[in-house]
């Protein structure tokens, strides 16, 4: 995977500030993007296929949480306000809502208003729709994600 952070301003173009804890990019459109900085947390061994994006961020809200990465260690605020779930939390918001991806599947992103994502062992990430209560898209990867997201906002 590139740079995360570059391949972001290259489908929406915007400023960096690289603050402390983490990296915030203020989109031209006005939607604002936060990464989470990883200062040694180790990733897990389920989460392989996402190690790049991990071993640099512990999870991030992008676009103005149109998708949210969880976070490999414990949710992630903003003062009080809790902005992106840890894994372990998104896990529980799953069996709640009896949410059925292929069996060793690991969720990890959801998307307001669509659904949620998780990570199968062979690397492929299932999309759940929760309107449709059923899987709808298969993803090679995280950006494969973000570029059908980006050419359908740009659909007049």
């Amino acid at each position: 995977m590139v740079d995360f952070v570059n391949y972001l301003l290259s489908k929406a173009p915007g400023t960096i500030a690289d603050l402390d804890n983490e990296v915030r990019i203020s989109h031209s459109s006005g939607k604002v993007s936060v990464l989470w900085k990883n200062r040694g947390i180790p990733v897990p061994s389920d989460l392989d296929q996402l190690k790049d994006f991990y071993s640099s961020y512990l999870g991030a809200s992008l676009f103005s949480s149109v998708f949210k990465i969880c976070s490999i260690s414990d949710n992630l605020k903003r003062g009080d306000v809790k902005v992106v779930f840890s894994i372990a939390t998104l896990q529980q918001v799953i069996l709640d809502e009896r949410v059925r991806f292929p069996s060793d599947s690991i969720p990890f992103m959801t998307q307001a208003g669509i659904g949620y994502y998780a990570l199968g062992p062979d690397g492929t990430i299932h999309e759940w729709d929760t309107e449709e209560a059923a899987l709808t898209g298969r993803f090679d990867g995280l950006c494969q994600i973000v570029d059908e997201w980006a050419m359908a906002i740009e659909q007049p």
